[in-house]
């Protein structure tokens, strides 16, 4: 879809609408992420003698029977906090970002605008998401911790205050270049893998007469592209929930891969990979059907009004 026609406040509505429907969807999947992710350091903090288990069902049991089925949706507020106006945010400034490169690179690179393409949704991906990641960092490190059963807050204020009081203002932004390495990365690949699955199925639904709903080809594009961003950049995802969990364990993000490389080989930096798998291309699936669709819509909507 051609989303340059369309305006800020559209875009920034779009993205909005679009992370709600995610993060309200598939917060139990963030959840057991994050639960997961912490076995390791939840680990060194019980008592001799006594265990964890650190498996999907046993995380799920262990939710549940300590808060029940609502335990599975701990930290969607903070959640919406942070997506709805972050991915609407992310959204507009992709517009924007999309818009500069594909008129700036041709002009560097002395290539067409067709053949920068691909480079120009990387940059535009990448450039948005390490904007809006450094905005919403407060409300994700509040989010990360609340949904962690290590610092076992009641509310979110108290999850503000204890921050504050312990860490100062620096202490909401600890993670942040974990973080970027991950997002900025994984948005830029998703963005370009995004519009090039999308091209290449569109190619084919053409070619085969199929006739498949745009919105199924939207959704499977995600979905292609989500399993290729999330697994190359999942390694970061590790490295800013343990610096977010134990700041004073994992002080930043060299130290803190040489430490998981030491006490649990490659596989920690791979720790909690099948539930973001299972949560991430859904949630970018989710997120561009509806983000597409959203402008569709409006666009169609518009048009009527006007005609």
């Amino acid at each position: 879809m051609n989303t340059s026609k369309h305006s800020s406040s559209m875009h920034l509505a779009a993205g909005a609408t679009s992370g709600l429907f995610s993060c309200v969807l598939l917060q139990p999947l963030d959840l057991l992420k994050t639960r997961m992710q912490q076995q390791q350091q939840h680990q060194s903090l019980l008592q001799p003698g006594t265990s964890h288990n650190s498996t999907l069902f046993g995380t799920v049991k262990q939710i549940l029977l300590k808060d029940g089925v609502p335990g599975l949706w701990r930290g969607t507020v903070p959640t919406i906090f942070r997506n709805v106006p972050g991915n609407g945010l992310y959204f507009m400034m992709l517009s924007h970002w999309r818009e500069f490169y594909h008129k700036a690179l041709p002009k560097l690179t002395g290539k067409s605008e067709n053949a920068s393409k691909g480079a120009a949704n990387l940059l535009s991906g990448a450039s948005a998401r390490a904007f809006t990641g450094f905005l919403a960092m407060p409300i994700t490190l509040i989010k990360v911790r609340y949904e962690s059963d290590i610092y076992q807050y009641k509310n979110i204020r108290e999850a503000i205050v204890s921050t504050f009081k312990n860490h100062g203002l620096r202490g909401f932004f600890v993670g942040y270049g974990a973080t970027a390495m991950r997002d900025a990365p994984l948005a830029g690949i998703y963005v370009a893998a995004y519009e090039q699955f999308k091209v290449s199925l569109l190619a084919l639904n053409s070619s085969k007469n199929c006739n498949a709903p745009v919105q199924l080809v939207n959704g499977v594009s995600g979905i292609f592209a989500g399993i290729t961003a999330t697994t190359l950049t999942h390694p970061f995802d590790v490295l800013k929930t343990r610096m977010q969990l134990q700041p004073s364990e994992y002080r930043n993000s060299f130290q803190s891969t040489v430490k998981i490389l030491q006490e649990e080989k490659i596989s920690g930096l791979f720790k909690g990979l099948v539930i973001r798998l299972m949560r991430k291309p859904l949630s970018s699936a989710i997120t561009w059907v509806v983000y597409e669709e959203f402008l569709r819509l409006t666009s169609h909507r518009t048009g009527l009004l006007t005609n």
